[in-house]
């Protein structure tokens, strides 16, 4: 954490963090590890109100990526950024001129040059060395963890009052 906090620059989160808050809809890219973190940011988007789509769910993220938008977002999370699929699927984002962030360990790929903001963490992780994908699941989890603060922080009683609000319903559910 220390070290992927070392990493992070203030103005590119700050950056994403209004690509992000700006968006109409937010299309997150992630498979394996990195689709799980995906998964928990998407969480937390939607008790605060944001919609966020899974779009690799089913192998389609080139379909999703075609009906994306000036006023959308897309988050690509991938520690090496080489996937080729994901590749396809920026250019088609970048055409359509949609803000990609990119959250990854390598930003000298082809994908990092087709993002608008690029959040690194260093690449620590050793494939030979290396029995999971601890390192850069906790690097990944914190950088996301930092993009939702700042939503939440933006919008701060709005956010708040959402939250509040969903509360109550999941509250009411459970009594009955």
């Amino acid at each position: 954490i220390e070290a992927c906090y070392q990493e992070l620059q203030n103005d590119t989160l700050q950056k994403a963090c209004q690509l992000l808050t700006q968006a109409r809809q937010i299309y997150l890219f992630a498979v394996g590890d990195s689709a799980i973190r995906a998964l928990s940011f998407k969480n937390k988007l939607l008790k605060i109100g944001r919609q966020a789509v899974d779009a690799n769910q089913l192998g389609e993220g080139i379909v999703y990526a075609s009906y994306a938008t000036q006023q959308d977002c897309a988050l690509f999370i991938t520690y090496s950024s080489q996937g080729t699929s994901y590749l396809e699927t920026a250019r088609v984002l970048s055409k359509q001129q949609t803000p990609i962030v990119l959250i990854t360990a390598r930003p000298q790929t082809a994908l990092a040059l087709l993002a608008d903001v690029v959040l690194t963490f260093p690449d620590l992780e050793d494939p030979q060395d290396s029995i999971a994908t601890f390192y850069s699941q906790i690097a990944i989890d914190y950088i996301l963890n930092v993009l939702y603060s700042l939503i939440y922080a933006c919008d701060y009683q709005h956010h708040q009052q959402q939250k509040k609000r969903i509360d109550q319903i999941k509250g009411k559910r459970e009594v009955k």
